[in-house]
């Protein structure tokens, strides 16, 4: 959503596992959009895209922290976990 409220875009991530959740979501003055949430298995982090950015946990359900600019391309995609759930 932009400032007035409209829709601007969507993004999201596809997993060959249904473990993915997003648990928070903020944006800041420039309109870059961060998320961070929770992955099982392999994910990929950009299916909108020619180019797979597939990530796998480690153990269980592991941290996913994405950054996406103000006009939805993705900028980073960090994952973090240990042999648990995370």
């Amino acid at each position: 959503m932009n400032p007035l409220g409209d829709f601007v875009w969507v993004r999201t991530i596809n997993g060959m596992n249904t473990g993915e959740q997003g648990n928070g979501i903020t944006s800041d003055a420039s309109g870059n959009v961060l998320s961070v949430g929770y992955f099982k298995g392999t994910s990929n982090f950009t299916p909108q895209s020619t180019t797979s950015l597939n990530k796998t946990s480690i153990g269980g359900k592991d941290i996913f922290l994405i950054l996406y600019d103000s006009s939805g391309f993705l900028q980073q995609a960090e994952t973090f976990g240990a042999s648990g759930n995370d």
